[in-house]
Order: structure tokens, then C-alpha cells, then sequence
């Protein structure tokens, strides 16, 4: 295995493309260094497909990934090798995504959210993202470049199945971009955890609305472990704008967020069981939402 330890992006980059197919970024290294020892062990072993070991390119050190950006507006930038305990502890994120934060929270033991990047949770694209649903719900997007340029690519279209993104295997996750919260706009994210020693997510519901004359003008959901990955409810949310949290309304939300439940298990009655604890997840953030969505407008007009 070749260690590579790039000082810039564009040092990165041109490592990337030429190692394309057998590159792997380091962050956290978390998820990157565990599959690394599968895949040593396998060449090891004699299963050389490939046809070449892995180059594993170091980028946790480049100050352009490590930042978190507020500009002028309040949209956020965050790097991709910002870890997730420093953006949930982030003063700005807190103020403006605090379902962000308490998805960002969840990722993990206190362990591994110091080490764990967000950009690396994202690329491994696992249906457990806790941050990733919450990305989905505030409409988040990544920057991705490569020597040939770069593209914005929405969250909520990062993630094409279990393990596997939409970036080609020369492109370098650079930035995730949160935009400016509008006047009564919040968002929070609920969950319940497995009980295995890990915690992992077993089911995750982020909503992130928005307020006018007392009524949702605006709204958008996602799933997390209750799906092959992450994904937005866009039927659920549509049950929501337009209206206040009554209990028709609820209802009529909480069947569609079971609805949307699709996860990869084998068990019907553990799938069952998921899809109404999400709905029961969803109520909860969409009424968090509401009140600081609330509490936020107060603060303005005062």
C-alpha cells in the first residue's frame, strides 16, 4: 500500500486522477481504514483484481477542508475534513441547524465523532447517516472537484445506494454548503438508537420547516435506517404545508412517513416496527421544529 500525504488540493487532485480506481482518501478514518485491512488481507491473500494495492491519500491535514465558513448572509460552509464533533459544537451551527447539530451528535461514541469527518460520513454512504438525513432536510449541497473542475450536487442526490455515491473515482468531496435559515425556518432530528454497544442509529427523522402566518409554508423530511440510505419523504412533507400540527394532519403525516419506510431487512415484523417508530419520530421533530421555528421568530421581532 502507497501513503501519499498531499500539502494542497491541487495536490490532492492530480493524486486522485492519477491513482484513479485505486486511490482512497483518508479523513477520520473511521470507515476508510477498517476496509483498507479487508482489502490488504484479500490481496494477501491472492485476490489481486485490481491489479494494483491501495494508495491511500492523506487529507485531514489541508486547512482549506478543516474550516467552517460563515458568510455574510448566514449560509454556512463547512469542510469536508471537519470533524463531526466540532460542527456539532459549532456555535453557528447550533444557531441556525440545530437539528443539525443533535443529528451530528448522534454520529457515534464520543470517540468517533472526534475523529469521524463529515464529508467522510457522507461518502460512505451508509442508510444509518444521521447526518446526512439532516443535510437532506435543510437542502444541503456538496462541492466536488477534480482536475477537470467542479459541480454543487444537492445532499439529497449524493447517495446512490448502500456504499456508493455519485462521485467518479477522480473527484474530492471539498465543502459541504448550508444555506442562510429564512425568517422562521428550524429544523430537528430525532432518533432511537440500537442497543448494540455501538448505538447505532435504528431509526432517524429530520425535519426542517418553515413558518408563515402561523401555518407551514415550506417543508422538507428525511429518513435515516429506515431506508437503504437516506432519503427525503417528499409525500410526508407535502401533508404538512399549508397547515398547522393538528391532528388530522398529523395523522395523515405520520402514515405517510410509515409509508416511506423501505429498509433493507429481512424481518417484516422488524420492518414494521421501524416504520412506526419513525413516525413516531417524525411527530416529535416536526413539533420540535415548529416551536423553534416559533421561538426563532419571536427572538427576530425582539
Amino acid at each position: 500500500m502507497e501513503y501519499l500525504a498531499p500539502t494542497s488540493i491541487v495536490e490532492a487532485l492530480r493524486s486522485l486522477h492519477q491513482h484513479r480506481g485505486s486511490a482512497r482518501v483518508l479523513a477520520g478514518g473511521t470507515s476508510v481504514l477498517p476496509a483498507l485491512n479487508d482489502t490488504s488481507t484479500a490481496l494477501a491473500g491472492g485476490d489481486k483484481q485490481s491489479g494494483s494495492a491501495p494508495v491511500l491519500i492523506d487529507i485531514k491535514r489541508l486547512a482549506e477542508l478543516r474550516s467552517v465558513t460563515v458568510l455574510a448572509d448566514g449560509a454556512l460552509i463547512l469542510g469536508a475534513a471537519v470533524t463531526c464533533q466540532e460542527a456539532s459544537s459549532h456555535p453557528a451551527i447550533q444557531k441556525s441547524w440545530q437539528g443539525l447539530a443533535e443529528a451530528l451528535a448522534a454520529t457515534g461514541p464520543a470517540q468517533i465523532r472526534s475523529r469521524a469527518t463529515i464529508g467522510g460520513k457522507l461518502c460512505q454512504a451508509a442508510s444509518t447517516a444521521d447526518a446526512a438525513a439532516a443535510l437532506m432536510a435543510i437542502d444541503a449541497c456538496c462541492r466536488v472537484v477534480s482536475v477537470s473542475g467542479e459541480r454543487l450536487i444537492p445532499v439529497s442526490e449524493l447517495i446512490l445506494s448502500p456504499g456508493r455515491t455519485c462521485l467518479r473515482t477522480d473527484e474530492l468531496l471539498v465543502s459541504i454548503e448550508l444555506p442562510a435559515p429564512c425568517a422562521g425556518t428550524a429544523d430537528a432530528y430525532a432518533r432511537v438508537a440500537s442497543r448494540s454497544s455501538l448505538g447505532k442509529t435504528y431509526a432517524g427523522v429530520a425535519v426542517a420547516l418553515t413558518l408563515k402566518d402561523d401555518r407551514i409554508d415550506s417543508c422538507r423530511v428525511a429518513l435515516a435506517a429506515v431506508t437503504l440510505v437516506p432519503a427525503l419523504a417528499e409525500r410526508a412533507a407535502s401533508m404538512l404545508i399549508g397547515n398547522r400540527l393538528e391532528a388530522d394532519v398529523l395523522a395523515r403525516f405520520r402514515r405517510q412517513v410509515a409509508g416511506a419506510c423501505r429498509g433493507g431487512t429481512d424481518s417484516m415484523q422488524t420492518a414494521d416496527h421501524k416504520a412506526h417508530v419513525a413516525s413516531e419520530l417524525a411527530i416529535s421533530a416536526a413539533r420540535t421544529a415548529w416551536q423553534r421555528s416559533v421561538i426563532s421568530r419571536s427572538g427576530d421581532s425582539g
